[in-house]
């Protein structure tokens, strides 16, 4: 009996202290959790925050089921589907509903794209430091949310205008005309083609002064081609006539083709090549 008493002592002292010791361990404040009230302090944490929104562009491209790519891509002369029975069948035969996971797919990563985008813009006003890295960070997701909005607008037409800091979805916001949707576009380019706010040279996958100016270029094209075209409602609304706005792309392509230095692949091939990755 008495060794099963000194065993039970022995065993309590050993368990007390073990909690003890581990409490004082859990205790410890875990240096490496964020949330978005103590991450945005310096910039170095602004250009995590928009290479963060950069890693949504994965979710647009995937080979999935449900892939937004699949959007304005099948049932064009770029891919066909000889299967009418499932969803890239009924995209080729534009026979989708709203509900199909493709459409809600679309909708959903373009959303989340802009919402990672807009949170850099808001915790961009409140971070002291370098003016020039601040500007060169917010200039590439104002360039990732022009490019967003841009395809949202052509697919779905008017579209919710999300520009604020949002920390909690809602679903009474209503649809913005067409004409405002591509006014957001064009003035988020057009602050990406600031003085000195992108570099003009190919800065390993971020956006460079080149990539925005044909951007706005494609924009401006669009809306004219489809204000002319006037099968799509609301395009109707843009207040820039057909020959300005061809006008103002046709300047903005000739700077690229003199000045950026750039130049087509001679071989159509070497576009894909892995070798030429973040160089062309």
């Amino acid at each position: 009996m008495k060794k099963y008493i000194i065993l039970l002592l022995a065993t309590t002292f050993l368990l007390g202290t073990s909690v003890s010791s581990c409490t004082n361990f859990l205790e410890e404040k875990p240096e490496s959790e964020f949330d978005e009230g103590t991450f945005y302090k310096t910039v170095e944490s602004l250009k995590v925050g928009a290479v963060g929104a950069f890693s949504t562009l994965r979710y647009m491209y995937n080979v999935g089921t449900n892939t937004p790519l699949f959007v304005g891509m099948v049932g064009t002369d770029e891919c066909m589907y000889p299967n009418e029975t499932n969803l890239r069948g009924f995209i080729d035969r534009y026979t989708y509903t709203p509900t199909d996971g493709c459409i809600k797919q679309f909708w959903f990563r373009y959303y989340r794209l802009i919402t990672a985008c807009n949170t850099v813009i808001y915790k961009a006003q409140g971070i002291e430091g370098d003016a020039k890295l601040i500007n060169r960070y917010v200039a590439n997701v104002r360039f990732l949310r022009a490019w967003g909005y841009f395809n949202l607008v052509q697919t779905f037409g008017a579209v919710p205008l999300m520009t604020d800091h949002v920390t909690e979805l809602t679903y009474d916001m209503g649809r913005t005309p067409v004409a405002e949707v591509y006014q957001l576009i064009e003035d988020d380019l057009l602050f990406c083609l600031g003085e000195d706010v992108l570099p003009k040279e190919i800065d390993g996958g971020w956006a460079n002064y080149w990539a925005a100016k044909t951007l706005l270029a494609k924009v401006y094209i669009t809306m004219a081609s489809a204000r002319a075209a006037d099968r799509v409602a609301g395009y109707e609304q843009i207040e820039q006539t057909d020959e300005k706005l061809y006008g103002d792309a046709l300047a903005l392509l000739q700077d690229v083709i003199t000045n950026s230095g750039r130049d087509l692949e001679p071989v159509y091939g070497d576009v894909f090549k892995i070798e030429n990755k973040n160089i062309n």
